[in-house]
């Protein structure tokens, strides 16, 4: 836990410094007009993946007329003989290539640095929340959902927020043809096919220049030599786009806001209970089968293969006026509970929502198995209670095996039963049923 986050806050550093660094430059480092004598395309193996980057030497003059030459590693493809304004330090002989667009452009960087604090927020949000079994509570998985749709949306509107500014930009922008002249291969894995990332040479003034893509992927027009685009030119900030990868790039990010719009509409429905009907239709003859299948005897057979997991079941019931009020609880060993309420449908007409789903931890499994142990379950009765305000009827299935009891809170082992259901069940499972009770008796 303690290494990844201090991998993230490690990224969230380098991004910093990718924002900060131009800005000093800006401010600190002298104009200069640095001259590209080489650009050279050299490839580095990282791990099974294959990777790229050109290595660029530019020269200019210093102060005293001296000519100066410095390396840096780039992206981008610069033909030779293109000017890049750049800034540099005389007194700490420090160079940064074109620092006055990178301050512009570091919106990117920006994004980067948001996810990785959401990020690291969620990571530490697990680490805060888990219980002493290592279980969340039962509403963070909903909240990762709108995590994750949120992020997504956002990359949809990064997309669009692009596209926008293009196009508003677009009375500024100057077509330039270019075409494509090379590409560079990452190479895939034993499924997936090679990848293909663009090359485009575009001339302006005589001068020809290459532009890396943005898009790559791995058909044939990614490695078309001599396929025709598009270079848009901002004539106020120099920058240079291609104006077809660019709309791929928009369609890309749009499916990404779409989806996570989706996600985030159905997550919402979900929180408004709008599925809730449907699943709870779709469930109730599952659930009752299984009931009236574990309640017909000691040790019966049944071809239910949720009869294969052990499972305890309690039928609780209680006069409420007239009528007699019950519900049940189950809990399987992998910690899934339900409580059934009854009855759903009353001689006058009125129902009841049946079914409150919950989790409990593995340290209450141990609870429970530590009861079923001292109940000697094997051995429980069905006591005649019929006079009793409330009775407790007890299943416990073992594989194929089910044991069965009937008591009252007066009679052991039923007693120890109810209070180690009242601790164990989740006090909001208790307070939604209380509450479905009194809406049901008005």
């Amino acid at each position: 836990m303690i290494i990844i986050i201090v991998v993230i806050l490690g990224f969230i550093g380098l991004c910093l410094y990718g924002i900060l660094m131009p800005k000093f430059m800006v401010k600190q480092g002298r104009m200069v007009d640095a001259r590209v004598i080489s650009c050279e395309t050299k490839m580095v193996q990282l791990g099974d993946e294959t990777g790229s980057y050109n290595e660029v030497t530019v020269d200019f003059y210093g102060i005293h007329g001296e000519t100066i030459q410095k390396k840096f590693k780039s992206e981008e493809y610069y033909e030779v003989g293109a000017v890049l304004r750049s800034r540099y330090i005389d007194k700490t002989d420090r160079f940064m290539p074109e620092a006055d667009k990178d301050v512009k452009n570091n919106s990117g960087l920006w994004f980067v640095i948001g996810f990785l604090v959401l990020l690291l927020i969620f990571i530490l949000s697990v680490f805060l929340l888990q219980d002493e079994d290592g279980e969340l509570p039962a509403w963070f998985g909903m909240g990762f959902g709108y995590f994750i749709s949120i992020l997504f949306m956002l990359v949809g509107v990064g997309g669009i927020k692009n596209s926008v500014r293009l196009k508003k930009n677009s009375h500024r922008m100057q077509v330039i043809p270019g075409y494509l002249v090379d590409y560079t291969v990452n190479p895939g894995g034993t499924d997936d096919p090679d990848t293909y990332r663009p090359i485009y040479e575009y001339e302006m003034m005589g001068i020809c220049y290459r532009y890396q893509g943005k898009v790559s992927g791995s058909g044939k027009k990614y490695r078309t030599i001599g396929r025709k685009v598009h270079m848009l030119r901002d004539c106020e900030t120099g920058e240079v786009v291609c104006k077809e990868d660019e709309k791929a790039a928009g369609k890309i990010h749009l499916i990404f806001g779409f989806v996570g719009l989706i996600v985030f509409l159905m997550l919402l429905a979900g929180s408004a209970g709008l599925f809730k009907n449907a699943d709870t239709t779709g469930n109730v003859n599952d659930r009752t089968d299984t009931e009236n299948a574990g309640s017909t005897g000691r040790g019966e057979d049944s071809t239910d293969s949720s009869r294969d997991e052990s499972k305890l079941m309690v039928y609780i019931i209680y006069p409420v006026g007239e009528e007699k009020f019950s519900y049940s609880i189950e809990i399987t060993e992998s910690g899934k509970g339900s409580m059934i309420l009854f009855p759903s449908v009353t001689v006058s007409g009125k129902g009841v929502d049946q079914y409150i789903d919950f989790k409990v931890s593995i340290s209450d499994i141990v609870k429970i198995g530590r009861w079923i142990e001292e109940a000697d379950v094997e051995n429980l009765d069905l006591e005649n209670v019929d006079d009793a305000a409330m009775t407790i009827t007890v299943y416990v299935t073992e594989g194929k095996e089910q044991y069965d009891g009937r008591g009252t809170l007066d009679m052991q082992p039923y007693g120890d039963l109810y209070e180690l259901l009242s601790e164990i069940v989740p006090a909001e499972v208790w307070d939604e049923m209380q509450e479905r009770e009194t809406t049901y008796y008005n």
